[in-house]
């Protein structure tokens, strides 16, 4: 099943796990947004074969066992449209990890989604911290880096990061980040386990393709308890030219049968310039906060 959302600049299509060859071919084995179009770019953002902003994989730095870390691709979903601009994605419990899932993504005019995961397990199947992944498939942009503030001895600046390849310095941590993940190298095929250098400064990334700015924006301030937020990237995720634009939440001691969740925004539209994306990062919070921007 697939629902279409309409607000404002945008419009996209929340799909389930299955096959809608009618939406360019989307294969099975991918949820979350299979196209998003904008007035000024009416191409999918996304690889069609794929999907954005889909729930990848569980884990806990210990199972290699593909079948069981990418059961969020085939485990069942349902779709709820709400309106026009909201659907909730619905998993019941995974087969192996027995998480149990909801997602709604909501449109936002005029150029915005908003994200909001919330998942419980309902056993203790995670040999160690609660991990999930999400992944946003991009069509051949002209740039696969992304671009995000980080911070060290220099102090806070802005960086571009493109992985060398698949797997190798692919994920970024904000500096409170302790966790180490008792992960082989096998994992890093998974990109979780592969850390670059950079501590990131602020709670976004941007990256651009076909002059659109893609600005995925997490909310560190209010998280669930104890969760911690990592961003992720590949530069051959979707194939040839086409780079994944991700992130991971990690739950460190988890509850069984107790909620836990991130929220986040992303912004699609002509990209202008840095100051930009603070004014919109900061508009975002005011919004969800009730404070001046």
């Amino acid at each position: 099943m697939y629902v279409e959302l309409n607000s404002g600049d945008l419009s996209a299509a929340v799909v389930d796990n299955a096959a809608h060859h009618e939406l360019s071919g989307h294969r099975a084995g991918y949820n979350g947004l299979a196209w998003l179009k904008s007035v000024h770019r009416h191409e999918n953002l996304f690889v069609p074969l794929y999907a954005g902003l889909n729930l990848e994989l569980y884990f806990d730095g210990t199972d290699t066992e593909r079948k069981r870390l990418f059961e969020p691709r085939s485990a069942p979903m349902s779709i709820r449209q709400v309106d026009d601009t909201t659907a909730i994605l619905y998993q019941e419990p995974t087969p192996h990890f027995r998480v149990e899932s909801w997602t709604t993504f909501q449109l936002i005019a005029p150029h915005s989604i908003d994200f909001h995961f919330r998942a419980i397990p309902r056993a203790r199947t995670f040999n160690g911290p609660m991990g999930v992944f999400w992944a946003s498939y991009i069509e051949q942009p002209e740039d696969l880096a992304l671009t995000f503030p980080v911070i060290d001895e220099h102090g806070e600046r802005w960086v571009r990061h493109l992985s060398p390849q698949h797997g190798v310095e692919s994920t970024h941590r904000f500096p409170h980040d302790t966790i180490d993940l008792p992960a082989s190298g096998m994992h890093e095929q998974y990109m979780y386990a592969s850390l670059s250098k950079w501590r990131l400064a602020r709670p976004y990334y941007f990256g651009v393709s076909n002059g659109m700015m893609y600005l995925f924006m997490a909310d560190t301030q209010h998280p669930s308890d104890d969760t911690i937020v990592r961003f992720t990237q590949s530069p051959s995720g979707g194939g040839p030219r086409c780079p994944a634009w991700d992130f991971q939440m990690i739950v460190p001691e988890y509850e069984i049968d107790t909620p836990y969740g991130i929220s986040a925004r992303v912004v699609y539209k002509p990209f202008t310039s840095y100051r930009d994306i603070e004014d919109e990062f900061a508009q975002w919070q005011a919004h969800r906060f009730g404070t001046r921007p």
